[in-house]
């Protein structure tokens, strides 16, 4: 964890905090269960292991980049 748990909170306003977290970390935990299945299925499709890599590693650069533009930095502000 790269550290989302701390970050995820504190995007959300105090009455819908806890929501907005467990829907974030559902949405983590069903990647975690398509990630594996996604890649036997391209493997089966005789998709190379760099390709496959390299789709994952996008799909985690899109994340990052949408943080950077889309992310709020809440330090010194009221979340209420």
């Amino acid at each position: 964890m790269l550290g989302e748990h701390a970050y995820t909170p504190e995007q959300y306003t105090t009455n819908i905090r806890a929501t907005g977290a467990g829907m974030a970390a559902s949405i983590g935990r069903i990647g975690g269960i398509l990630g594996p299945l996604m890649v036997g299925f391209l493997m089966a499709n005789q998709i190379s292991v760099s390709m496959i890599f390299g789709l994952f590693s996008l799909s985690i650069l899109l994340a990052i980049l949408a943080i950077l533009f889309l992310g709020k930095e809440t330090k010194q502000t009221s979340l209420s």
